[in-house]
């Protein structure tokens, strides 16, 4: 007969500690500072009272965080390091643990955690050239840039959440346009509508004369186009 032994030797460490998740910033999200989270676990046997945490962006380190509290076996939490400017299209986050209660981590290989995080671009925003208009004459606003719409003020407009409403302004108005992208980026323009004063024409007195007789008429205006 014959038989197998296997003999199998299960470790323990006591103090070790690592980053398990890297919570924020994730996804896809416009230029902007965002809080960098991270989630701290004790994978070692003995209380976690304390450990360094480093992190860096693009490679660059930056300023270093102690923790301090009481973690169990097992047990995580979440903890804020600062925040960071973020504005190139891509960039790698690594954070990791050091110094578990002073000691050399017993395992360093759940220390660290990296996350790739991805920078929308800015739209950019146009609402058209400055224009001079006839007094209630009718324009059609010239938006573009974004996926969605808002011109301010919206008074005078036909439908002011698409990029080309109709206007009729009865004077002189700087108009700003706000665009989004799928992201929620936004950006701004603005266009001033120059409007001229209503033409108003006045016939001046008109002078008597015989049957047949030539006379001249007259007549002014004030405002509108010369």
């Amino acid at each position: 007969c014959s038989s197998d032994l296997f003999i199998t030797k299960f470790g323990t460490y006591g103090h070790d500690a690592g980053i398990s998740l890297i919570l924020s910033p994730t996804d896809t999200f416009c230029p902007s500072s965002q809080p960098i989270k991270v989630q701290l676990q004790n994978f070692g046997t003995k209380e976690l009272d304390f450990v360094n945490i480093g992190w860096s962006v693009n490679g660059k380190i930056q300023t270093p965080t102690k923790w301090t509290g009481k973690l169990k076996f097992d047990s995580s939490t979440s903890i804020s390091l600062g925040n960071f400017l973020f504005v190139n299209p891509t960039d790698t986050i690594r954070i990791w643990t050091s110094n578990p209660n002073g000691f050399l981590d017993s395992f360093p290989g759940n220390d660290s955690a990296i996350s790739v995080v991805y920078v929308s671009t800015l739209p950019a925003a146009t609402a058209g050239p400055d224009t001079t208009l006839c007094y209630n004459q009718t324009y059609t606003m010239q938006g573009a840039g974004g996926i969605t719409y808002l011109w301010t003020p919206a008074k005078y407009l036909s439908n002011d959440t698409i990029a080309n409403p109709k206007a009729v302004v009865p004077n002189t108005q700087l108009s700003k346009l706000y665009v989004s992208n799928k992201f929620g980026c936004r950006d701004s323009a603005k266009v001033v509508l120059t409007v001229r004063p209503k033409l108003q024409v006045k016939i001046d007195t008109v002078p008597k004369g015989c049957i047949g007789s030539t006379i001249t008429m007259s007549a002014s205006g004030t405002g509108g186009d010369n």
